[in-house]
């Protein structure tokens, strides 16, 4: 049963819609940027409660605002606090909780949700389109489908290199335990590289014009043989020697 979540107060023209979005469940938390306005905004899970944690950079140009966006939380502040609905009066940035990332026109910026403070993390870039962050290994990873590449820094921008490079239009990304995955819209394609030894391999192919990635990174599921009949062939066997 799929309904809105946020309805208005997107950018300042007719089509103006959400951009980029991420979910931070430890701060019950949906947060968007929108096409059209550099502002970056949460609501709670349920679509109410609607803030703005930051008003973007005004003196950065930009076509379309900022898209991809990411949530970098401090260790040990979220979910005893804010596990919950937000109460009427209160306002996610008086928690102090961390930053958020996101890409714009040529650069990486984010701010601190205490104070929503603008800074920029990583500038000199083409066109960096989505972004995840890294947290085990304090790093960035982003698309960017001008130059086709698949790049990387530091959480404070330092250490900037190239993961991927010789892409046709990356657009998408998620990470993995031991792969960075991409989508590729120009090629159709899910690609992905091994974080260990830099292989890219093609991982699902014949799309048209894949843009969003997400990945579920849970634990790994044992799938046992079945039967004609869908059950287990393990209590198939055992029924059967009874």
């Amino acid at each position: 049963d799929s309904r809105p979540l946020v309805k208005g107060l997107f950018g300042k023209k007719l089509n103006d819609g959400p951009w980029g979005v991420t979910i931070a469940p430890s701060l019950n938390s949906v947060i968007w940027t929108s096409t059209g306005h550099p502002a970056v905004r949460r609501a709670d899970l349920d679509g109410k409660n609607v803030q703005i944690l930051a008003r973007g950079d005004p003196h950065a140009w930009s076509a379309t605002g900022p898209f991809g966006v990411a949530v970098c939380l401090r260790p040990g502040c979220a979910s005893a606090k804010l596990n919950r609905p937000m109460l009427p009066h209160e306002n996610l940035s008086e928690h102090g909780l961390g930053r958020v990332y996101w890409t714009s026109w040529g650069r990486i910026q984010c701010c601190e949700i205490s104070t929503g403070q603008v800074s920029t993390v990583v500038s000199g870039l083409v066109d960096p389109v989505s972004l995840v962050l890294d947290m085990n290994n304090r790093r960035i990873f982003w698309t960017d489908a001008k130059t086709g590449k698949v790049q990387c820094s530091g959480l404070d921008g330092s250490r900037v290199c190239d993961v991927a490079t010789g892409l046709a239009s990356p657009w998408g990304i998620a990470l993995g335990p031991t792969h960075i995955f991409w989508t590729d819209r120009e090629r159709g394609v899910v690609q992905s590289c091994c974080l260990r030894t830099g292989l890219v391999r093609d991982v699902i192919s014949g799309l048209r014009e894949p843009r969003g990635l997400a990945l579920l990174n849970g634990p790994s599921v044992s799938r046992q043989p079945r039967t004609e009949s869908g059950s287990p062939l393990s209590a198939a066997k055992q029924t059967s020697s009874a």
